[in-house]
C-alpha cells in the first residue's frame, strides 16, 4: 500500500553545491553565467503511519545538464 503523503516535493542539486526545492515537476535556474552545469534530483516525502511522521526519500538521478554559452542582458522580445 502506498503511503498518503502530507508533503511531497523534490530536492534539486546543482553540480556547484547549490541546492533547491520545489513542489512541482519542472524547474528553472535563473541568473546563470556562461559555463555548463549539470543536475541531479531526488524526491522527498513526509506521510504520518500511526500517528508519526515517516520521511520517504529516494536516491538521486543520473546528472542532466548543459551548456551556457552566452548571457544576454535580457530576454529577447516575443
Amino acid at each position: 500500500e502506498l503511503p498518503m503523503f502530507k508533503e511531497f516535493g523534490f530536492e534539486i542539486k546543482r553540480n556547484d553545491g547549490k541546492s533547491f526545492t520545489s513542489k512541482e515537476t519542472t524547474f528553472s535556474d535563473k541568473d546563470l553565467t556562461p559555463g555548463t552545469y549539470s543536475y541531479t534530483i531526488r524526491a522527498r516525502g513526509r506521510a504520518k503511519e500511526k500517528g508519526k511522521a515517516v520521511y520517504y526519500v529516494s536516491d538521486f538521478s543520473e546528472p542532466a545538464g548543459g551548456t551556457i554559452r552566452v548571457s544576454c542582458p535580457r530576454p529577447p522580445p516575443t
